[in-house]
């Protein structure tokens, strides 16, 4: 499923989503399923931000000066991501 998003877009955990963060890794756990998916360090810092009420961009904008990376770069990846976790019923649009 692709799901259009904008940059000004917020997103939220999907219910029955429960997630465990270790060491800067994340464990979501859908309990009503009991699909497991691990995120790497990087994975679980977009998810923390666009789950903490930041917009796409301004989640995009956070990546940049986390992990000094390149805006586009950032921006694909980001996308890239969080397309992944609405398509596996993890995120919503708000």
């Amino acid at each position: 499923m692709n799901t259009d998003f904008q940059g000004s877009s917020c997103f939220s955990v999907a219910p029955d989503i429960t997630i465990s963060v270790i060491d800067g890794e994340a464990a979501l756990l859908n309990v009503r399923t009991g699909a497991y998916f691990g995120l790497n360090a990087v994975g679980t810092f977009i998810w923390q931000s666009i789950t903490e009420g930041k917009t796409f961009d301004e989640t995009v904008q956070c990546i940049c000066a986390e992990f000094s990376a390149d805006v586009a770069v950032a921006a694909a990846d980001a996308r890239t991501f969080t397309q992944k976790m609405l398509d596996r019923g993890l995120l919503r649009l708000s």
